[in-house]
């Protein structure tokens, strides 16, 4: 690699950053002209690393395999649907930001921890200072309350995954402050799995003291805030609804119009009628993942997941095991993932274990010691 190939991957610092902003702001940015600059921005550092490519990685060779494969379905599924070619770019983008994610993971934690803070206090001014009710701080976007409840458990469960791998320490405070955010969405998944990752990350702390701590916190902040929680649950549709909702009806006339051809390619949901009357979103990001790019990719998406998943528990990162299958369970409620603009945050987790982690200016640093030697 010589000069002028790290003077560029120094100008990525810059493109690929400004993207991720793009992206994980789209609450606050919002147009498609700035989501074709975000993907615009980002694809360069895709091909830059396939240039760089050198054999013997495994993991960024399935990587590369993988990306090619979910690319040419989604082109694939633009000929059986209404869908566009700005969904193939957008795919394109987020996976060359997964790249650029595992190879700069101590630059991005600033970065993604004032995105998480800008989203909280977007929640936090819109409900407690202009007074709106949970579903109208989302409605410029045509989205309901439960976007903002998937971006804290995205923003804040990412958050946690790059402290422990950047520093080895744990975040309490940042799972603490989304439940808080949650609350005032009047939450449901969201507030369930964020406390399941605040558990989770007092657990892997591993203080006694601190756990005792929280514990006794928790019990107080429950009885004197027990009237509180009991209009929670009666605001929520989990009072009437319990289990049951609409998103089972959805799921199911999705799989009931299923055709050989559509299973291959896609499902165009709109032609649906039962789906058609919630403008085609299936309510589940996997499903999503089918509906626009076919059985292929998602089955080696779960097969890649299920092998990231081994290379967690065997190498004993439990917590970090933990906050994939938290954010795999509440992307699992919603269909703004596979393809959107927070997709980067999934690949970076699935496929950061199986790439043999190598930062490239090591790679360069040897490269320069092996050429003195020659």
């Amino acid at each position: 690699m010589n000069y002028l190939s790290i003077k560029r991957y120094k100008i990525f610092d810059v493109t690929c950053i400004l993207s991720i902003y793009i992206f994980s702001l789209h609450v606050i940015i919002v147009g498609l002209q700035y989501q074709i600059l975000a993907s615009l921005l980002a694809i360069p550092y895709m091909i830059f690393r396939a240039k760089h490519f050198r054999y013997g990685n495994n993991g960024l060779l399935v990587y590369f395999i993988y990306s090619l494969i979910a690319i040419l379905f989604s082109v694939f599924n633009i000929f059986f649907t209404n869908n566009g070619i700005g969904g193939s770019l957008i795919l394109l983008a987020n996976l060359a930001l997964a790249l650029y994610c595992i190879d700069n993971l101590n630059k991005l934690r600033i970065h993604i921890l004032i995105i998480l803070w800008i989203n909280m206090l977007y929640i936090v001014y819109q409900i407690l200072y202009l007074g709106m009710i949970p579903n109208e701080i989302y409605e410029k976007l045509g989205l309901s309350r439960n976007h903002g409840g998937l971006l804290l458990c995205l923003f804040a469960g990412f958050y946690c995954y790059i402290k422990k791998i950047a520093t080895g320490e744990v975040s309490i405070l940042i799972p603490l402050l989304s439940i808080f955010c949650a609350y005032l969405l009047v939450g449901r998944s969201s507030l369930g799995l964020l406390i399941a990752l605040f558990f989770v990350s007092v657990i892997a702390k591993g203080k006694i003291n601190v756990i005792v701590l929280i514990f006794l916190f928790i019990v107080m902040f429950l009885v004197y805030f027990r009237e509180e929680i009991v209009f929670l649950y009666e605001a929520s549709s989990f009072a009437e609804n319990g289990m049951e909702s609409s998103r089972y009806k959805i799921w199911d006339s999705y799989f009931n119009n299923l055709t050989i051809t559509s299973i291959l390619f896609g499902l165009e949901t709109i032609d649906i009628p039962v789906l058609r009357d919630y403008g085609g979103n299936p309510h589940n990001s996997f499903l999503n993942f089918h509906r626009r790019l076919g059985f292929i990719p998602i089955l080696l998406f779960f097969i890649i997941s299920c092998a990231s998943m081994f290379k967690y528990l065997k190498s004993k990162n439990y917590y970090l095991f933990y906050i994939m299958l938290i954010i795999y369970s509440r992307i699992f409620f919603d269909s703004d993932c596979f393809i959107g603009p927070y997709d980067y945050i999934l690949y970076t987790i699935v496929f950061y274990p199986l790439i043999q982690y190598k930062p490239i200016f090591k790679m360069v640093r040897k490269e320069k010691s092996v050429s003195v030697k020659l």
